[in-house]
């Protein structure tokens, strides 16, 4: 049987082309690059495999010290010459070679990789079985990744899996507690992130305001000071601006439901209004949106000097915005007015 070293010779580019000649030798990198060659076995020094062409042939090669040898049933080889079938199963063959021979020089993690690309898939299913069914994390997220994948999930499956990814009432503050529960949620604002696009947008937008306003009544009695919550908030912030986009609403009904997103009570969890929806706020949208918050600014009544802070805080919020406006715009009469 041939040494690593005497295989690396023998299958050579070079070698190859010896063999094969350059027309079938192209042929061959050709096929081995579309990934025609369907799978190789090696028992000894004998590699079968199956190579799909106009036909699907087979392909027996011989190692030895005395050489390279192989022919394939095509009507090309006939059994008998090496044709750019057997090319392509000698380059299948060099290459996951190499592959192992790599991985099992590396860490060990590439050297686990290499160990797992030689077991068989029911092997593999059962020891990741094993492991799955021993963490209750890993669990969940195989659980839902399953679901997804058998189509068993729909508006109201989800609904309820948010809702039992963000439990109220529990009153954590030791980061190890916190973490838990945020690795559990995760897993799910994960699957509705994945599964956003397949649903109808307003179901999609219902959805993750839900679980936008979860999380912000779970945080009353979390303390979340480690930000475990941030991957779960990012996700779900993102969510909202790519949902809001593909709404298609008129611009008075968009404008008006994100006012009352930026002046609600879970306005923290949200992307910056109207900044971050730029992308969704054309011309229209922006001018209805302003116009909301115009008629807000003059339903206001008149700040006392004894009004406490809450009345101050909602005059500068809305001024802020309207104020930027009309400075980009130049409108000198309506920044005096705004002082």
């Amino acid at each position: 049987m041939a040494s690593m070293q005497d295989e690396e010779a023998l299958l050579s580019d070079r070698q190859l082309v010896l063999l094969a000649g350059e027309a079938a030798f192209g042929r061959g990198v050709d096929y081995f690059r579309q990934g025609l060659v369907l799978g190789w076995n090696k028992k000894g020094a004998t590699i079968t495999a199956e190579v799909e062409g106009s036909e699907r042939y087979h392909v027996t090669l011989e190692l030895s010290k005395r050489g390279l040898d192989g022919g394939c049933d095509c009507p090309a080889s006939e059994g008998i010459d090496f044709c750019k079938h057997c090319v392509a199963t000698a380059l299948a063959y060099r290459a996951e070679q190499a592959e192992q021979t790599c991985l099992t020089g590396g860490d060990d993690t590439d050297r686990i990789r290499a160990y797992l690309q030689q077991m068989d898939k029911p092997a593999l299913v059962d020891a990741l079985l094993t492991l799955i069914e021993d963490d209750q994390l890993l669990l969940q997220q195989w659980s839902l990744r399953a679901d997804a994948v058998l189509g068993v999930l729909d508006y109201k499956a989800l609904k309820k899996r948010i809702t039992a990814a963000f439990p109220l009432n529990r009153d954590l503050y030791r980061y190890e507690q916190v973490r838990t529960y945020f690795a559990k949620a995760e897993a799910v604002v994960d699957l509705l992130a994945e599964q956003a696009p397949q649903l109808p947008p307003e179901q999609c937008l219902t959805l993750v305001d839900y679980a936008l306003a979860r999380m912000a009544r779970a945080l009353e009695t979390i303390d979340d000071s480690g930000g475990f919550r941030f991957h779960c908030e990012q996700t779900l912030q993102e969510l909202h601006v790519q949902t809001v986009q593909r709404l298609g609403w008129p611009p008075g009904k968009l404008a008006k439901y994100l006012y009352e997103l930026a002046f609600g009570d879970s306005e923290n969890f949200y992307p910056g209004i109207p900044d971050a929806y730029h992308e969704a706020l054309g011309g229209d949208e922006m001018d209805a949106y302003h116009a909301c918050l115009q008629q807000a600014w003059d339903a206001l009544p008149n700040l006392t000097k004894d009004a406490g802070w809450p009345e101050k805080y909602r005059y500068l919020r809305l001024r802020d915005p309207l104020l930027k406006r009309a400075e980009a715009n130049g409108d000198f009469p309506a920044i005096l007015a705004l002082y």
